[in-house]
């Protein structure tokens, strides 16, 4: 046997992979699993071992291991798809569990896959040489999204690895281990696993192949499952690469089948593409196409708006009509499409009024605001498909729906992507945005897994109001993300299951609903509703007079996320008209969430049937268990007198005044003598939205829709819409009325009186 070169001088002989003799040094795939072939070990276990053999350099490699699980044949539901193949290692909620190596000659490189997801959890890694006084930290990330693939550089000869659990409090899951060190070439061909996997995410099969061999796909489109209306792209690999076969294989290969919607030119439909990313593939598209240095872009024949991105400035081009459109390709950087019912221009009355559903339209809109900008939208859902992130990130915006329950703006993340970071709805990060009469709802298939963080509602801003608003998701749907912001809901609906309104900042929530849904989909579980991260001169969350509702038997009213949490439910009610269900014994979870985040977690006059259900007292303790298992005991209910001081003035500070004025809803008449000739009304027919208009213009725009019965809401300081005043069938004018009244009309000292009954008016509706 050669004599074993130093690691550095070796590593110039990796490039040359292919034609090596036997003798030759190379890096190689010296060990790797998926822990089918290990021995089953139960949850608990003090300390096992696994022997295994080195490729290559045959050496002894023993594993030994502490308070691990090893199931060479199940899996969990917290994997996700991608992740689930059977065989895992799972680290006990503990700091003390590893996997440890034995001494190995040399490592290059480790890979691994961590495979669940769902707060900070993870297995580290570290290494040891015979000149280390201690472990060092080679990778200390938590498993990220949907499980996360690390790959930790080595290149220590005489080394030992080991991983360790990230987080004490939680479970740690490995399901992959791959061990590369450069060794004498024994001569055979080495190696590859081509594993395919769908585009669910779940493994259709696995290949093994040689260096020697180029890359043939073994799985194609027959093998897919793909909904009508899709197709398949090709496959690809985690960083968006494509393979295309005859490619040389130097490693391992994961690769995904890419399934997507063919794109349509129709109208609410959008599509955004990088033309700077070494990842984009015009051929995966069918509206646009690149050749000759032009680019060219299919269109509707309808109202298209083309957004071009050269040496970072944006230019906005409407089609109106055309076929195709095409570009000068040089520099061109990303072009987006957006195919829209009409160009929505600023009104008359400072809103920007789009079609009905038309969901191009809405991000186009909030990707060209200005300051001061309302925007209304009709009822219809405003359906973003994938995309996440929709900002906002002008200040003085207001968002306005015409109904809460008929208004829905939604998107559906792959559940893969799942992230408290990467999924929200709707982003926020402009100042004194107002929302009202709208649904914000993120629809990542939570239960696909039961499991995943999909926001529906991100504020990285400060004073914002939510008048009437519903959101809708699972995990954390509401995230408040600003310390030091301020935050308003009132009147509002927020469903979710865990930690589902999360963060920092000061928020008063004001006759609120809160909607547990089902923890799991076969039920039962627990549900949190707060997870307080609230900074020490923060005041958190404090919830008046607001309902609780449940589809899950157990809800707990908050943990301590970190920071200086701080949650007061206030004249709380349980409804149990969706679900019985019961808090815990101790009415909070104890258990912090990261070290030292000691809460203040209180309540007061909770009712239940009408019967008070606070106790007289409930001290909890609280237990720090990433600090020694620290404890603390602290009361958490609330006298009479420590309960008055959490007013909205308390929360919210000077702009407690502001936000509520702000939030006050206007009241119209229908009659035209009690319009006020400067406000806004959205006039309504049928529940259909027909129009704005001011109290001046009332006769003269109405009159057009000639025997429609209509309704008025009129709007408040912020833009948003009223009640309609309660009325008597009656008392409900009619636009012919109203043309009537215009028929019965003259002049006096050269102005317009016009005359209804016994009474006369001008042409701004006042009473004469």
């Amino acid at each position: 046997m050669k004599k074993f070169f130093s690691i550095f001088a070796a590593l110039t002989c990796v490039a040359c992979m292919s034609g090596l003799q036997a003798g030759e040094i190379k890096e190689c795939k010296l060990y790797s699993t998926k822990f089918q072939d290990w021995n089953t070990v139960a949850k608990g276990t003090s300390v096992s071992k696994q022997e295994a053999t080195t490729r290559y350099s045959n050496e002894t490699l023993t594993f030994s291991f502490c308070e691990t699980e090893i199931n060479p044949s199940g899996t969990n539901t917290k994997f996700t798809a991608e992740f689930i193949t059977p065989g895992f290692a799972m680290a006990d909620k503990k700091t003390t569990p590893y996997i440890e190596t034995s001494v190995l000659k040399n490592v290059t490189k480790v890979h691994y896959v961590h495979a669940a997801t769902g707060s900070e959890r993870g297995w580290g890694l570290q290494y040891k040489t015979e000149t280390d006084a201690d472990w060092v930290v080679a990778n200390s990330k938590y498993c990220e999204q949907a499980g996360t693939s690390v790959d930790v550089a080595i290149n220590k000869e005489n080394v030992q690895l080991r991983w360790y659990n990230l987080n004490g409090a939680q479970n740690a899951y490995m399901t992959e281990m791959v061990i590369y060190g450069m060794a004498e070439d024994d001569g055979q061909p080495t190696e590859f696993t081509i594993t395919y996997l769908d585009q669910d995410g779940k493994t259709i099969g696995e290949k093994v192949q040689t260096e020697a061999e180029k890359l043939a796909f073994a799985y194609g489109e027959k093998d897919l499952t793909i909904p009508e209306g899709y197709k398949f792209r090709g496959w690809y690999d985690g960083s968006k690469k494509r393979h295309v076969e005859g490619e040389d294989i130097t490693e391992d290969l994961r690769l995904n089948a890419l399934v997507t919607k063919i794109e349509k030119a129709e109208t609410g439909l959008f599509y955004v593409y990088d033309l700077s990313s070494p990842v984009f593939y015009a051929e995966d598209h069918e509206l646009i196409d690149i050749a000759g240095g032009k680019v060219t872009l299919t269109l509707s024949g309808g109202k298209a708006v083309v957004v071009s991105k050269k040496d970072g400035k944006e230019t906005s081009t409407q089609a109106d009509g055309d076929k195709t459109l095409q570009l000068d390709a040089a520099g061109l950087q990303s072009v987006a499409l957006y195919f829209v019912q009409d160009f929505v221009q600023k009104d008359a009355y400072g809103y920007k009024v789009l079609a009905s559903g038309d969901a191009a339209s809405l991000v186009l809109t909030l990707k060209t605001l200005e300051d001061g900008d309302k925007v209304f939208l009709p009822n219809g859902t405003y359906d973003l498909g994938e995309k996440v992130l929709m900002e906002i990130n002008k200040k003085n915006i207001s968002l306005i729906g015409q109904s809460r329950d008929g208004v829905i703006i939604k998107n559906a993340p792959d559940y893969r992507t799942e992230s408290i970071n990467n999924t929200a709805t709707l982003y926020l990060t402009g100042e004194n945005i107002y929302l009202q009469d709208l649904t914000i709802q993120n629809a990542l298939d939570y239960y696909k897994t039961n499991n995943g963080r999909a926001v529906a509602l991100w504020s990285k801003a400060s004073k914002i109001i939510c008048k009437n608003v519903r959101l809708l998701s699972y995990q954390d749907t509401y995230y408040s993300n600003k310390i030091g912001g301020l935050h308003y809901f009132e009147d509002c609906e927020i469903h979710g299951t865990v930690d589902f309104i999360c963060g920092d900042g000061s928020v008063y929530f004001k006759n609120n609903l809160l909607y547990c849904e089902k923890r799991g989909s076969s039920g039962g579980g627990n549900d949190v509703l707060t997870a307080s991260n609230a900074d020490a001169g923060d005041k958190g969350y404090v919830f008046e007079s607001c309902t609780v509702k449940s589809e899950c038997p157990s809800v707990s009213f908050g943990r301590a996320w970190n920071n200086k949490p701080q949650v007061a439910f206030l004249n709380t009610v349980f409804d149990y008209s969706a679900g019985q269900f019961e808090l815990p014994a101790t009415r909070w979870t104890p258990a912090l969430m990261n070290p030292n985040a000691w809460p203040v977690f209180c309540e007061f006059n909770t009712k239940a049937n009408g019967q008070v259900i606070t106790p007289a007292s409930n001290k909890v303790t609280f237990v720090d268990e990433k600090s020694a298992n620290a404890t603390k005991d602290i009361e958490t209910v609330l006298s009479a007198d420590a309960a008055a001081k959490y007013t909205m003035q308390y929360t919210l500070g000077d702009w407690a005044a502001t936000a509520e004025s702000d939030a006050k809803q206007a009241t119209a008449e229908l009659e035209a003598d009690k319009l006020e000739a400067d406000a806004v009304y959205m006039a309504e027919a049928e529940g259909k939205f027909v129009m704005l208009l001011k109290g001046s213009e009332f006769f003269d725009k109405l009159a057009l829709y000639n025997g429609v019965e209509y309704s008025l809401r009129k709007a408040n300081a912020r833009g948003g819409f009223g009640q309609t005043a309660k009325q008597e069938k009656e008392d409900i004018k009619t636009v012919s009325e109203a043309q009537e009244s215009l028929n019965r009309k003259f002049f006096r000292d050269g102005q317009v009186v016009i005359v209804r009954g016994n009474k006369q008016f001008n042409v701004l509706g006042a009473q004469l």
